[in-house]
């Protein structure tokens, strides 16, 4: 009995010791953006600026919705962190959402892929490839984007974060809308 009673104790406790090391540093948890830095630096008070943008509604109940993000600490204004946040909710049962953080660099990226997604597209409608192909650009904060094409049959998609990601199921029509919210972003951020 006794030795049943250890062993399970050794076993809890080695199952908390494990759970602690999880919670303060789990693995690929380091900021990869420089919103993303300032936003997990501890200690001073930050104050952030969100500016809606616009919102693309998908398929199966998903949505993309972005937001031009401004992040300072008072009396340092003029070294603002400017970036992009992207949410994507995930709808059905589970419905879950996730956002990730792009840096202002990385925005104009992230147009630019964009304006190329469209100009794939608008090839394949004459000359679709002939097996399952993939277009993808991803973000160093785990933001991916792109669009696949099964002869006739093609959908734009786009996901958040590893752990817990969540995805957005389009259209590929939709990415001129996206092009202009990413636009729109850059000239507001640029702006300020």
């Amino acid at each position: 009995m006794r030795i049943v009673i250890t062993s399970s104790m050794l076993l809890m406790a080695s199952l908390v010791l494990a759970q602690e090391r999880q919670e303060r540093a789990p693995e690929g948890s380091e900021p990869k953006t420089k919103v993303e830095a300032f936003l997990a630096t501890k200690g001073r008070m930050v104050v952030k600026e969100f500016s809606p943008i616009g919102k693309i509604s998908g398929r199966f109940g998903s949505a993309m919705e972005l937001e031009a993000l401004t992040v300072f600490e008072p009396g340092h204004e003029l070294q603002k962190t400017r970036g992009l946040r992207v949410e994507i909710t995930e709808g059905g049962r589970t419905e879950r959402s996730n956002a990730s953080f792009l840096d202002l660099e990385e925005l104009e990226a992230l147009a630019n892929a964009v304006t190329n997604m469209q100009k794939l597209a608008s090839q394949w409608d004459s000359a679709p490839p002939e097996s399952y192909s993939e277009v993808v650009f991803a973000t160093k904060g785990d933001f991916k984007l792109g669009f696949y094409q099964k002869q006739k049959d093609r959908r734009m998609f786009a996901s958040s974060g590893i752990v817990g990601r969540a995805s957005f199921y389009g259209e590929v029509s939709e990415l001129p809308q996206l092009k202009a919210m990413l636009d729109k972003t850059q000239e507001k951020l640029k702006g300020q």
